[in-house]
């Protein structure tokens, strides 16, 4: 299959004991928008394609689960999810984090600052292709559903989409309120 040349390119990173990671990449190509994550064991990513098809893959295999078929990216009129996930900021998942380098491809970096991840341990993000006339609402939105009484909103990025001129790219990045750690889950 020949190489197809990704153009918007936007990465999100964290610092970790003085160091930079990536946590997730969101990028598309004239086939569809994606977004990965960064994790050097979990090869997990999520795409949505020009024609409403929407899968998840994982070590390059499709993760048996049904998506329904979503509307062509040129009609989607409001917003239409790519993929939820949450990163949990503890040493067992950092160690398998990727480590920032310097990459010419991108067109945004979005830097989450480790006090973010403070007294909660995880954060959360929810992914979506929007129509550019939505934008204002979506951000809206963004603060309606998530700074609440249950979840405080962390960061709300958008991205100009190159070869979907309509559209752009929206990332909502929450945590939950209160204490949490990993080892309180268990």
């Amino acid at each position: 299959m020949p190489q197809v040349k990704s153009t918007m390119r936007a990465l999100v990173c964290t610092d970790y004991k003085d160091a930079l990671y990536k946590l997730v990449c969101a990028h598309e190509t004239p086939n569809g928008v994606y977004l990965a994550v960064c994790h050097t064991t979990a090869d997990l990513h999520a795409s949505y394609h020009t024609d409403g098809t929407h899968h998840l893959k994982h070590k390059g295999k499709r993760v048996p689960m049904v998506l329904p078929q979503g509307p062509p990216i040129d009609s989607i009129d409001t917003r239409q999810q790519i993929m939820g996930h949450t990163t949990i900021y503890s040493d067992s998942t950092m160690a398998h984090a990727s480590p920032m380098k310097r990459d010419n491809r991108l067109t945004a970096l979005v830097l989450l600052s480790h006090v973010l991840f403070q007294n909660i341990s995880a954060m959360s993000l929810n992914s979506y292709i929007l129509h550019r006339d939505i934008e204002s609402q979506f951000l809206q939105d963004a603060y309606a559903d998530y700074q609440n009484e249950s979840f405080d909103l962390v960061a709300v990025n958008t991205f100009t989409l190159d070869n979907f001129k309509k559209h752009k790219v929206g990332l909502i990045f929450y945590r939950g309120q209160g204490q949490w750690t990993p080892e309180s889950a268990t």
